[in-house]
C-alpha cells in the first residue's frame, strides 16, 4: 500500500517540492543556513531518503529507544534555531497537501507515512543540534552560537562532561587576558 504513496508523491514531485518551498518561504529565518532558497536544495535527497523509508521498516532498536516523533525533535533543540525544524515541518505540510489533492486518505497508511517522516526529521534534526559545540539556552540570551545561531550559555571544553573540569572558551574573535 504505501508503494502508492510512493507513486503519487513521485508523480507530484514537482507540486510537493513547489508547495513546499513556499511553505518554507513563509517561516521565519532563523540562521544562514535556513534561508528558503538553501534549503530548497535538500528537497530531493530529503523525499529519496522518505521513499526509502517508505519502502522499508526503520531499525526496530532505534525506534524503542527514540520514538520518531517531530514534535519532541523539535523540543530537543532547546534554542529554537535549528534550521531544520521548519524545514521538516513544512515538509510535512506538503506531503499531507499533495496527499490530500490525490484524495489518497487511508489514515493507517498515512499514520505509517507520517511515522516514517517523523523519524527521518528526528534523525536529522538530531544529528544537527548534535554538532553544535556549545550548549544552546533559551533563546532570550544575548549570545549567538557559532554554529547554530542561536543563544547559547557559556561553553567549556568537557561540556557535556559530567564530573569533569571544564575551562571557559573565549568568544571567536576574543582573547584571553
Amino acid at each position: 500500500m504505501l508503494s502508492r504513496f510512493i507513486a503519487v508523491l513521485r508523480d507530484r514531485q514537482f507540486h510537493l517540492k513547489s508547495e513546499w518551498a513556499l511553505r518554507l518561504c513563509r517561516e521565519p529565518v532563523s540562521s544562514a543556513l535556513a534561508e528558503p532558497a538553501i534549503m530548497a536544495h535538500l528537497m530531493d535527497e530529503t523525499l529519496e531518503q522518505f521513499y526509502s523509508l517508505l519502502r522499508r521498516n526503520p531499525d526496530p532498536r532505534w525506534l524503542r529507544t527514540h520514538p520518531p516523533s517531530l514534535p519532541a525533535a523539535t523540543a530537543e533543540c532547546r534554542c529554537g534555531l535549528n534550521p531544520l525544524l521548519a524545514y521538516f515541518a513544512t515538509g510535512q505540510t506538503a506531503v499531507d497537501a499533495t496527499l490530500d489533492a490525490a484524495e489518497m486518505t487511508d489514515e493507517r497508511e498515512r499514520g505509517r507515512l507520517t511515522l516514517r517522516w517523523h523519524f527521518l526529521a528526528q534523525r536529522e534534526i538530531q544529528m544537527l543540534c548534535a554538532t553544535c559545540v556549545r550548549t544552546c539556552a533559551v533563546a532570550d540570551k544575548p549570545r549567538g552560537c557559532s554554529k547554530c545561531g542561536g543563544p547559547v550559555k557559556p561553553a567549556t571544553l568537557d561540556a557535556g562532561v559530567p564530573g569533569k573540569p571544564s575551562e571557559v572558551l573565549p568568544r571567536s574573535g576574543e582573547t584571553r587576558g
